[in-house]
């Protein structure tokens, strides 16, 4: 968060994780999937009042299962911060 002391504030970030995947049992195609994951979040968060803060978010997951076989999910977030 390079400007976390302005009323608006970008930020970014990367990670790294593990992926580990088992479908419900009512599934007819239950394969199990298992790899590495990597994460790429972009969003900002702007200050309402002094305590208050307004953010949001975007990320999208790549969960790599073969060699030749990935999976991309994403997900959004819009959340308030109260600091007391």
């Amino acid at each position: 968060e390079p400007w976390s002391d302005k009323r608006l504030s970008p930020f970014f970030g990367i990670g790294m994780g593990h992926y580990h995947y088992v479908p419900n049992k009512s599934r007819v195609n239950r394969h199990e999937a298992d790899g590495n994951m990597g994460v790429f979040t972009l969003g900002g968060r702007y200050y309402l009042a002094s305590r208050v803060a307004l953010r949001i978010d975007y990320s999208r997951y790549s969960a790599f299962i073969s060699d030749k076989n990935y999976r991309n999910f994403q997900a959004g977030t819009i959340g308030l911060s109260l600091h007391f």
